[in-house]
């Protein structure tokens, strides 16, 4: 049986432009892009809670006791480094979050933060390279520079997602007002950590779907 896309790849008139026809190589190597495009859609709202951590995060600093002892203090710009990649770090940042809240006037030494950070930072460490890997091993060789930009392309994505999701929070909710101890941001985690889990359903599905092409590349 031949498929739409299989049959571009025989050639008819022999007159027609080089442009109009394309190799079977070619068309199988579109097919092996085309295959990766579901998995690599599962990144999209992975990174997007990405963005609003790094963002979010900064706020509950500067609501925050960021000494260490009584001669150090830690640079707001460090507190924003980091990346969550799994459900975890968004529940620990929403039980941090909860916490505060329920202390107010006191202040809650940053340190707290290390914790749903810390979870981030491995997930990032686990997930950033493993993504590289997969692209690399399972594109073409003859694609391997797309291959290296796909990971990149998910982190702006990401991020853009990200923009567009804390400004339909800000019009749709009050859980961001100019003042965070008067908001709950705390539910803005859960919320994310809920699009987490339905995101990491939607890949588990991708991987049981995929057919690897290239399992011994790596």
């Amino acid at each position: 049986m031949i498929t739409t896309s299989d049959k571009s790849s025989i050639s008819g008139d022999a007159s027609a432009g080089a442009w109009r026809l394309c190799t079977v190589q070619q068309v199988e190597d579109l097919k092996a892009v085309v295959s990766v495009f579901p998995l690599w859609s599962s990144g999209i709202l992975l990174f997007m809670s990405i963005g609003v951590m790094i963002g979010m995060i900064v706020l509950q600093a500067l609501a925050m006791d960021r000494s260490v002892g009584p001669h150090f203090s830690i640079p707001l710009q460090r507190v924003g480094i980091g990346h969550v990649l799994n459900v975890g770090a968004l529940v620990a940042a929403a039980l941090v979050e909860r916490r505060r809240l329920a202390q107010p006037g006191v202040p809650m030494s940053v340190m707290w933060l290390l914790f749903p950070m810390g979870i981030a930072g491995v997930g990032e460490a686990l997930h950033f390279p493993g993504n590289m890997a997969f692209y690399y091993q399972e594109f073409p060789k003859t694609l391997r520079s797309l291959a290296t930009a796909m990971a990149p392309m998910l982190v702006a994505l990401g991020f853009f997602s990200s923009t567009m999701f804390m400004d339909v929070v800000a019009r749709v909710t009050m859980w961001l007002p100019e003042n965070i101890d008067h908001g709950r941001l705390d539910n803005v985690y859960w919320t994310l950590a809920a699009v987490g889990t339905f995101n990491f359903a939607y890949f588990l599905a991708c991987d049981r779907r995929y057919k690897y092409h290239n399992r011994t590349a790596m």
